[in-house]
C-alpha cells in the first residue's frame, strides 16, 4: 500500500509494499503514477526444464510398474504427474525409457503431482538427453 508522499529536497518518497521508492518532483507541479509488481524469489535452487516424458516408478523397492509423466526436470529433481497418492519421504526408483533407473525421494505431493529429489544429481549429458527426449 502506498504511503503519503514526503517532500525531501526535490524528491518525493513513498513506501510501496514495505519498500522505499523515491521520485523527482517539483513541489506538487508534477504527477507520478506507477504500478509496482512484487516478484517472490523462487525456492528452487535451480531452474527446471520443461519435459513431457512418460516414465515408470516403483516405491519402496518395488519394481518400476506404476506409470507417471515427468512434467519438468533439473539436475537435482523432477515434478511428476502421478495417478495415485505418493506420501512424503517415499523412496522411489524412476525409470525413464532407454535409461538407467534413478533413485529419488518424494519431497512434496499434491493433487496427483509430486516433486522428487534425486539421490544423485544428473550429469549435464543426462539432463540434456531428458530435455531433448521430452521436447522431441
Amino acid at each position: 500500500m502506498a504511503g503519503e508522499p514526503r517532500d525531501s529536497g526535490g524528491l518525493y518518497a513513498f513506501i510501496i509494499n514495505g519498500m522505499l521508492a523515491m521520485f523527482p518532483g517539483s513541489k506538487g507541479k508534477s504527477m507520478l503514477s506507477a504500478e509496482v509488481t512484487v516478484v517472490k524469489p523462487s525456492r528452487r535452487r535451480e531452474e527446471r526444464l520443461p519435459a513431457d516424458i512418460r516414465a515408470r516408478y516403483g516405491a519402496s523397492g518395488n519394481p518400476e510398474r506404476a506409470l507417471c509423466r515427468i512434467i519438468d526436470v533439473s539436475k537435482h529433481g523432477a515434478r511428476l504427474e502421478v495417478y495415485c497418492d505418493l506420501p512424503l519421504a517415499t523412496s522411489i526408483t524412476l525409470k525413464l525409457p532407454n535409461s538407467e533407473a534413478l533413485g529419488a525421494r518424494v519431497v512434496w505431493s499434491k493433487d496427483f503431482e509430486a516433486g522428487c529429489r534425486f539421490n544423485e544429481p544428473l550429469s549435464d549429458d543426462e539432463l540434456e538427453f531428458i530435455f531433448r527426449k521430452g521436447n522431441a
